[in-house]
């Protein structure tokens, strides 16, 4: 099967799963039991001209409307937003590229397009592993209005969404430096 069909596939399930989510029956609300369905097809109330219960339109129009947004969704990523996180991921891997000659904590910057990770190390030599104060920078980053997660041990991991923009990764970056040399002045007074 074509790789972009089963993708459409995987997104239209997931759209429908969420859509029954959203949409669907109460969850704790069974549907009623055989007996009482068959009663209500028989009393005319939704059924069809052979006395069985019709399906409700959602159910019917749902397969294709999240096949149709799958597909819309995949020609999105490979038409423009594919390029971008090139650019973008490029672009940010330059911000980041001095930062272990400018900060004593980072120990390596590793990534490719978007994803990327910043290692924070005690020292640079042992390669100490610096979780607690990796902990700490993602909170003074939080306080900044910027939400960034950890990865492993000791590092930042970077994610932005595929249409990050300059301006988004030029805030990320300039708002991770300044929280960095908070925590690493803090780190050199023995306060962190």
């Amino acid at each position: 099967m074509e790789k972009r069909m089963i993708l459409a596939i995987v997104l239209s399930i997931a759209i429908m799963l969420a859509w029954q989510q959203l949409f669907g029956p109460e969850p704790d609300k069974t549907p009623p039991p055989a007996a009482q369905r068959q009663e209500a097809a028989k009393a005319g109330t939704g059924d069809n001209a052979a006395g069985a219960a019709q399906p409700p339109a959602r159910a019917v129009a749902q397969p294709p409307v999240a096949i149709a947004a799958a597909l819309a969704s995949i020609e999105l990523v490979e038409e423009k937003y594919v390029d971008n996180a090139a650019r973008m991921g490029d672009y940010l891997l330059s911000r980041l590229k001095d930062w272990p000659q400018r900060h004593p904590m980072v120990g390596e910057i590793r990534g490719k397009g978007l994803m990327v990770g910043i290692e924070l190390v005690r020292d640079k030599v042992t390669k100490e592993q610096a979780g607690d104060e990796r902990n700490h920078w993602v909170r003074l980053a939080f306080e900044k209005g910027l939400l960034v997660l950890g990865c492993g041990l000791n590092t930042l991991r970077l994610m932005p969404p595929l249409v990050v923009n300059r301006r988004q990764v030029d805030f990320a970056v300039d708002v991770l430096d300044h929280c960095l040399t908070e925590l690493e002045q803090k780190h050199a007074a023995g306060l962190a």
